[in-house]
């Protein structure tokens, strides 16, 4: 073997090991960024126990025997893509029986504009920061009783069997 040929060979081997790093690291940043672990998949939001009372402030918990919360963001891209579900949830409002109320960390007006821009019917829109509601992020569903404790919550984007769940823990609406 030339000795040229031996530098080219130890480049050879030193490049293809540099590349399969560099893959491992674009896995490994993608995979922590979009990856289950970050989308949360329904669980418990951090934060707030089940039976906890809801401490967001405005919101007159007695009016209706359970209100939805939804928590969320004009710039959170899983409620974007979880409008189509909200909008199942809006079709279950009935007075007295299932409120639902959109807090988001961004004004009133641009809350209003997001629900609209998805067909999405609310009973009350509030603006106050994430960390009020007892959840950590967006999207968060909350489900509360007329005492304003909390049944159950959802944090993330809800894969479609819990979307389904959650929608059969929810009354029909009778219009």
């Amino acid at each position: 073997m030339k000795p040229g040929e031996k530098v080219l060979r130890v480049l050879d081997v030193l490049t293809n090991i540099a590349t399969i790093g560099a893959a491992c690291a674009i896995i490994a940043v993608v995979w922590f960024r979009y990856g289950p672990s970050r989308q949360h998949q329904g669980v418990q939001p951090p934060g707030i126990e089940t039976g906890a009372h809801v401490p967001i402030e405005g919101i007159d918990w007695k009016r209706s025997q359970r209100t939805v919360v939804l928590v969320l963001s004009t710039q959170c891209h899983f409620c974007t893509e979880s409008a189509g579900f909200y909008r199942e949830i809006s079709k279950r409002r009935h007075p007295d029986v299932l409120k639902l109320v959109a807090v988001f960390r961004e004004d009133v007006e641009a809350g209003r504009k997001f629900l609209s821009d998805h067909a999405i019917d609310v009973d009350e829109v509030l603006q106050r920061p994430v960390e009020t509601t007892g959840a950590k992020g967006t999207p968060a569903l909350l489900l509360v009783d007329a005492a304003g404790n909390l049944n159950k919550a959802w944090m993330g984007r809800v894969p479609p069997t819990i979307e389904q769940e959650i929608l059969e823990q929810l009354p029909r609406s009778t219009s």
